[in-house]
Parts: C-alpha cells; sequence; structure tokens
C-alpha cells in the first residue's frame, strides 16, 4: 500500500512542478517504482509550438542539456518526498524523454538504493 502511495504523491508533486514549468499541467501521470528506478509517463498535450521546440531540441541532441536545471528541481522534489517518508534514499541521476507524436513526456529517476525493496522492508515486513 505504501508503494502506491508514494507513487501517487509523487504523480502530484511532478504534476504542479509541471505546470509551474510550462503554464500548465499533464493530462496524467502514471508512475511505477520498480527497484532502484521510478518510471513516470505524463500525458501531455503539446502545442504546435511546444512540438517544434522539442523537435529542434531532440534533434540536436540537446534534451538532457537544455534540461538540466529542470531535472536537477526534479531530484530535489523526489529526494525531499523520499526523506518525508522516512528513506535515506537519493536521485542519482535523471532522463527525460519527451515521445512528440503520442503527446508524452517520459521521465526516468535513477536511485542510489532498492527503493522498492526499502519499502517492503520498512513498511510490510519483509
Amino acid at each position: 500500500m505504501k508503494t502506491k502511495e508514494i507513487e501517487n504523491e509523487l504523480s502530484n508533486l511532478f504534476s504542479k512542478y509541471y505546470k509551474e514549468v510550462t503554464g500548465r499541467g499533464p493530462i496524467d501521470i502514471s508512475t511505477n517504482i520498480v527497484g532502484h528506478t521510478i518510471y513516470m509517463k505524463m500525458n501531455c498535450s503539446f502545442t504546435l509550438l511546444e512540438k517544434s521546440m522539442y523537435q529542434f531540441i531532440i534533434d540536436h541532441n540537446g534534451m538532457q542539456v537544455s534540461n538540466t536545471r529542470l531535472l536537477e528541481e526534479g531530484k530535489k522534489i523526489t529526494n525531499k518526498l523520499l526523506e518525508d517518508f522516512g528513506f535515506p534514499i537519493n536521485t542519482e541521476d535523471t532522463l527525460v524523454f519527451p515521445d512528440i507524436e503520442r503527446e508524452y513526456v517520459y521521465l526516468i529517476l535513477i536511485l542510489n538504493e532498492n527503493l522498492e525493496k526499502e519499502i517492503r522492508k520498512l513498511y510490510e515486513g519483509r
């Protein structure tokens, strides 16, 4: 149960953050914790300008570079939430992949510990 609670809270926080950055939130976000990794799939509705911008950035191999500040903030959001839930786990890396055709943004957060295992240990006694 705690896994779902953490996934929902991450979805809510990143939805608010996405809205803060873009001016409007995603349609929905699905979040899954798997081992050392958190996977997020944001269903977005891109404007033509956003699609063009993303395509330009992708074509010039600048997705990670152009989003450095945003990804660092995403790390902070994740680390704070994990700390609030009692996990001394930090985000080591973040990756972002926009799928322009399907209008999704995929976010992958790589952690320094196995969060899924820690949740089971702490909350489910396994």
